[in-house]
């Protein structure tokens, strides 16, 4: 993986096309060294090197700030479950739950971050109103309460790859003639622009 950040040139299909200023990168942006926390609703939640990742179904993230979010988990144990996009805000919300709260709310809480990853607040509800807003079973009950009025939001984070370009993602291969990189900056003015499977 290059140093240099990835710009994406295409998203078509199974892989996708990027560069670096050294380098065209193949992309398969579905195969990751993150740990998945959830999967559930729009957005999923993901954790690599310390750094917790917001994933849309599209392969695009957006990581949350390392700093803010290693202090919130730290302060009284809270633990990250689940994401969906946030209210009004364009945003996100992250569930936390945390013992040390256990008589406030069952102990949880959304908090809420902007799509530059910095924390911006919080969402104090009832649980049903959690419940409903991250389609998870909170009161243990094995059913999910949906308010009608409670849909999630979408939040627009396309084109960002936050978790490839931190070296989370899976590059494929980097593309060479003779063994040698094609550079974008210096290819005869001769760019690559798709990029598909060709049998195995």
């Amino acid at each position: 993986m290059s140093n240099d950040q990835l710009t994406p040139i295409e998203k078509n299909g199974d892989y996708w096309l990027s560069k670096s200023n050294t380098e065209y990168h193949i992309v398969n942006p579905n195969a990751s060294s993150l740990t998945k926390i959830e999967t559930n609703g729009n957005y999923s939640l993901y954790l690599g090197g310390g750094t917790h990742y917001v994933l849309d179904a599209d392969g695009n993230s957006i990581k949350l700030s390392s700093d803010s979010f290693t202090n919130i988990t730290t302060k009284n144990d809270w633990v990250p479950l689940q994401v969906e996009g946030g209210e009004h805000f364009g945003g996100f919300e992250v569930l936390m739950h945390s013992e040390a709260w256990i008589k406030t709310n069952g102990g949880f809480l959304s908090f809420r971050f902007n799509i530059a990853s910095e924390h911006v607040g919080f969402k104090y509800a009832s649980l049903l109103r959690h419940e409903s807003w991250f389609q998870f079973d909170l009161d243990e009950n094995e059913a999910i309460t949906i308010s009608p009025g409670q849909v999630p939001m979408l939040t627009d984070i396309s084109g960002y790859q936050h978790h490839i370009d931190d070296g989370h993602g899976s590059v494929s291969i980097i593309l060479k003639r003779d063994n040698v990189t094609i550079d974008p900056t210096s290819n005869g003015g001769l760019n690559a622009t798709q990029v598909q499977t060709n049998g195995d």
